[in-house]
């Protein structure tokens, strides 16, 4: 005859955990079987971490999340790593998840793991892990300007906290024209007044100790526009006018208008 015992848990909790023993004993007490053990193993999460919580753009952004190996089981469990919940970035079978890549502004967020073993029931799920990574939201790059005229020129800084911005004309320090931090974006306008000659710029911003920077440059067209030629026609005839533009740098965009 064979008796079976059992012991159910409803929901567990860090105390359930341990080791167990069970003893059958019969008759008057006087015999008893060797007790045996059961071990309740504990799955968990024994890391899960960024490596680095704030990066600065084209920096490896590195995640780990590791799991409990139960001791004699021979399957893998399956390592899913999410972004802000419900995105799904990589998965792997294994008990050590490794995720590397580019940090780029668009790495921000909460990510979080969750592990399956086969034959276990339920699924388990980390703490967040949160990533910052700041950058240019808008770089400097090359602007084409007519000599003489006036422009102004636009950076957009990514950061977790307000930075110190700094602009250089021709490796010259010069103040801001404007400036305003909100939601992370400090967006920063230089004009500069009747450019006479090609001009190199930087835009610097330091958070935290680190600065980034971007450069570029403005380039003055040097357009060449052909004398016009008047066309005298009759009403009811075809026609055409020509308009000629003529640059080195680059190909204008040519528009028409009437009477001003």
């Amino acid at each position: 005859k064979i008796t079976t015992s059992t012991i159910t848990f409803d929901e567990l909790v860090q105390d359930d955990f341990g080791v167990y023993g069970c003893v059958a004993i019969f008759g008057d007490l006087s015999t008893q079987l060797p007790a045996t053990t059961v071990q309740l193993q504990q799955l968990r999460f024994e890391e899960v971490l960024a490596s680095r919580n704030v990066l600065t753009m084209g920096e490896t952004l590195e995640l780990s999340c590791s799991v409990t190996r139960p001791t004699d089981y021979t399957k893998t469990p399956t390592i899913r790593l999410f972004k802000d919940t419900s995105t799904q970035v990589f998965q792997a079978s294994t008990y050590t998840l490794t995720y590397t890549k580019v940090a780029a502004l668009g790495e921000n967020g909460e990510y979080t793991c969750s592990v399956e073993y086969p034959d276990i029931e339920g699924t388990l799920t980390s703490s967040a892990s949160s990533v910052f990574v700041r950058g240019w939201e808008k770089p400097l790059g090359t602007v084409y300007v007519v000599g003489g005229t006036s422009a102004t020129i636009t950076c957009i800084a990514y950061t977790e906290s307000e930075p110190v911005l700094s602009w250089k004309v021709d490796g010259s320090l010069v103040p801001a024209t404007s400036s305003l931090y909100s939601n992370n974006l400090l967006k920063s306008e230089l004009a500069l007044d009747t450019l006479a000659k090609d001009t190199t710029l930087k835009c610097d911003a330091t958070v935290s100790g680190v600065t980034m920077e971007t450069s570029g440059n403005i380039k003055l067209l040097d357009i060449v526009t052909y004398p016009r030629e008047d066309v005298i026609a009759v009403q009811g005839t075809a026609v055409t006018m020509k308009c000629v533009a003529e640059d080195e740098a680059q190909s204008p965009t040519m528009k028409w208008f009437k009477d001003g």
